[in-house]
């Protein structure tokens, strides 16, 4: 990932930042969060919250800016004995007025628990982002 308060993802590709005053999501843990399996939680919802987000793609070599890049965003539900089940896929869309690929997911029809955020880009590269749901 490049500019903003994210880690590198490696390799080469799209690097992911959080822009200009933008952020991944908008409930995030200040000083870190607690752990499910092993994995540390980057925010916590209610039920009935928005998750939102927002982040620039940006070429690593030449640091432009990319515009025109597919952009997926699943959400999987992590059981705690560790299985997966997928509650939504759909896409991450440019917005010309922030500059920013935004997403918007509502937690109202989510049960209580882990989910796992996965971001992916065209070329292959992908980021987690691992949020609790609790009830109201």
């Amino acid at each position: 990932m490049g500019a903003g308060a994210l880690a590198g993802m490696g390799g080469p590709g799209t690097s992911m930042g959080a822009g200009a005053g933008g952020t991944i999501l908008n409930n995030e843990i200040a000083g870190g969060g607690g752990a499910f399996l092993g994995v540390t939680i980057d925010a916590i919802y209610t039920q009935g919250e928005t998750i939102e987000g927002g982040f620039v793609l940006t070429d690593p070599l030449t640091g432009d800016f990319i515009t025109d890049a597919v952009v997926t965003l699943s959400v999987v539900q992590v059981n705690p004995d560790g299985s997966t089940s997928l509650v939504h896929w759909g896409m991450i869309t440019y917005d010309e007025g922030t500059g920013e690929y935004v997403f918007d997911f509502d937690t109202s029809g989510m049960a209580p628990g882990i989910y796992d955020l996965l971001i992916q880009t065209d070329d292959g590269q992908s980021f987690q982002l691992r949020v609790e749901v609790t009830g109201p």
